[in-house]
């Protein structure tokens, strides 16, 4: 998935686990704004890493709610707190449960730039209702 090279400034293992702890503040948050290079991260992997991350993370949490045990397992390795773990089972879960798309992440752009280095923000929000 990730060569052994920096991304992001941060060697493989750091990013994933950078990439882990986003996806979480995500689930708690249900809408974080942060810097378009962070989300949109198309040199090695050509996709919107955490847009990916987080739909996948859904993806399987409908899974584990349905009774299947290695969805849960790979749920529980894959969601780094268990407030974010409760809350994707408990509240999120039950609202994207009608949603028939796979893609339960938006990434829209933001007028703004951050101050100080001028980068570009984008708002990541979880569909629904």
């Amino acid at each position: 998935i990730i060569k052994d090279k920096m991304v992001l400034g941060r060697q493989p293992k750091k990013y994933r686990h950078f990439i882990k702890i986003l996806t979480s503040q995500l689930i708690i948050h249900e809408n974080i704004v942060t810097t378009s290079a962070k989300v949109i991260f198309s040199l090695y992997l050509k996709a919107k890493h955490l847009r990916k991350s987080a739909n996948h993370l859904i993806k399987y949490a409908r899974r584990a709610a349905n009774g299947e045990k290695s969805a849960m397992n790979l749920l529980q390795g894959r969601v780094s707190t268990d407030k974010a773990h409760k809350k994707l089972l408990l509240n999120l879960i039950p609202r994207l449960r009608t949603y028939q798309s796979a893609n339960f992440v938006r990434v829209s752009k933001i007028q703004h730039h951050r101050r100080g280095d001028n980068a570009p923000m984008v708002t990541v929000s979880i569909v629904g209702d």
